[in-house]
């Protein structure tokens, strides 16, 4: 995993340069510095409505009592996005656009995040264990989580 993330920070300002430098000599300095100004301002304006659309889906969740799990997700990965936006350069700009779309930060958080960040606990007991417990049952259809 560490090698991973090295490679990461060593590969993306290279990847950034080479493309600043390739749009630069097709359109010129002050477009290509104009283009990366221009695609900050409008991510974070979309983030900003997309993170007040989400913040507003994580209300209405917790009024009803449920767990806003794909909301607080949602959350995390447009934080992720807004930080890309931030970031001088076109290749984190369409890393940020790409989380921007909804479908696919949807995809993203449900087959790959939170499978992953799921604990799956695991009993190595013997077949002729007890395990103690209590429980009741709540008809009022009071529940937790999705």
């Amino acid at each position: 995993m560490m090698p991973l993330v090295l490679l990461l920070f060593i590969l993306t300002p290279l990847i950034e340069i080479w493309l600043f430098l390739q749009v630069r000599e097709w359109v010129g300095i002050w477009p290509t510095l104009g283009a990366v100004v221009l695609t900050a301002v409008v991510g974070i304006s979309l983030l900003r409505v997309q993170g007040l659309s989400t913040l507003l889906r994580a209300r209405a969740r917790l009024e009803n009592q449920d767990l806003p799990v794909q909301e607080i997700g949602e959350g995390l990965l447009l934080a992720i996005a807004g930080a890309m936006l931030l970031t001088p350069g076109f290749f984190l700009d369409s890393l940020g656009f790409l989380l921007l779309v909804r479908p696919l930060r949807l995809t993203l958080l449900r087959r790959w995040i939170l499978p992953r960040l799921v604990a799956v606990g695991r009993y190595r007991g013997g077949p002729g264990d007890v395990i103690e417990g209590e429980f009741y049952r709540n008809d009022k259809n009071d529940r937790i989580g999705p």
